[in-house]
């Protein structure tokens, strides 16, 4: 369910591995195929009543779709009786939210064809386009292309001074107060992965526009917290890479929270 949340609507959620065809590969999985089978009705089931679509299966990759809108899922569920609506207001609050066995319910649409929310541009073109988000949290186009040529003037600078941003000596990348996502997309032009990090006490929860720009490993996070799983993925790659990590605000937050990063 946790993944239903964080799909946008029309989203596809890709599953390779146990338990798919798990007749053909069971042995092969030193598993039990009882078991396998049980876990694939299981997740069948789950499917079912959060309303995907199974549209496609081959080998041991299965592929699901989160409906674009509500509309059929609203009178399937009421029937059902079984999964529910969430409550909550904020399907994008992430941060020490205790997570529920509920369906984050999509924004209304007067069309069984349209899409919640709104339709997002193709890729690249949502780059630099203002998502609906954006004006459902009350920003302006002007303030997201502000950001855009901010970021472009600055990334122009650093690709001056670190000339090795475009021979994958610089491969991970990470913007601790990433704001609309700008940094990032600035840096599309150059060889490296970014991870873009919304501080958790941010003014506004902005982490769904950078989301639907098309970006990805976005996350909340105080600077009091350890990014344990992300730590030891840095380090790792540290043996023969170097990383890079804009900082813009990060001591600001820091005294802001009296935390110590001692």
């Amino acid at each position: 369910m946790e993944i239903d949340r964080i799909l946008r609507p029309g989203g596809y959620w890709v599953l390779s591995g146990p338990p798919i065809k798990w007749r053909v590969n069971f042995k092969g999985w030193e598993r039990q195929a009882k078991d396998l089978e049980n876990k694939q009705i299981s997740l069948e089931d789950l499917a079912r009543r959060l309303c995907w679509k199974k549209i496609a299966e081959r080998d041991s990759i299965a592929v699901w779709r989160k409906p674009r809108n509500h509309m059929h899922c609203i009178q399937k569920l009421k029937a059902w009786k079984s999964t529910q609506f969430c409550t909550s207001p904020d399907a994008d609050a992430g941060w020490y939210t205790k997570m529920d066995p509920c369906i984050f319910p999509l924004p209304q649409v007067k069309d069984v064809h349209n899409i919640s929310g709104g339709a997002l541009e193709k890729w690249p073109k949502r780059l630099n386009a203002a998502s609906p988000r954006i004006t459902s949290l009350n920003f302006s186009t002007k303030t997201l292309n502000e950001d855009v040529q901010f970021w472009q003037r600055r990334v122009s600078h650093y690709g001056i001074i670190l000339k090795s941003l475009n021979n994958c000596k610089f491969r991970n990348v990470m913007d601790m107060n990433a704001g609309f996502g700008g940094f990032a997309t600035a840096l599309t032009k150059f060889p490296v992965w970014v991870m873009n990090v919304v501080p958790f006490d941010a003014k506004n929860n902005i982490l769904g526009i950078i989301y639907e720009r098309g970006l990805y490993q976005d996350l909340d996070h105080s600077s009091c917290d350890q990014l344990e799983q992300g730590e030891q993925a840095s380090t790792d790659v540290a043996k023969d890479q170097e990383a890079v990590s804009d900082a813009l605000v990060v001591n600001s937050t820091v005294h802001r929270t009296t935390c110590s990063l001692a």
